[in-house]
């Protein structure tokens, strides 16, 4: 079994759980928060290591509009939050030097 972590944000909290991959471990964190009665998508790109389930409400209500997102990568992984945070950096470091 590997480990996985499951974050809410760059800087915490955060769980593990164990699962054989990384297919394996998302499935289980979409399958509890589907239970709660969340809509989920996820995302899978190179830029971080895991996935990043995106979290919606199942029913629509007048202003819904921003969703939230919950990693699942592995142990030593960069996460879509270290991603996030390593471009907004970057953006701003950019946005000082002109």
């Amino acid at each position: 079994m590997l480990e996985f972590i499951v974050s809410w944000s760059a800087y915490g909290p955060s769980g593990r759980i164990e699962a054989e991959t990384q297919d394996e471990a998302t499935v289980l964190v979409r399958a509890q928060l589907e239970l709660l009665g969340l809509d989920t998508e996820v995302r899978r790109e190179d830029a971080f290591a895991g996935d990043f389930v995106i979290l919606r409400s199942r029913v629509k209500r007048y202003g819904d509009m921003a969703s939230f997102g919950v990693c699942v990568y592995p142990v030593g992984g960069h996460s879509w939050y270290d991603a996030d945070r390593e471009q907004r950096q970057l953006m701003a470091a950019q946005e000082g030097a002109h």
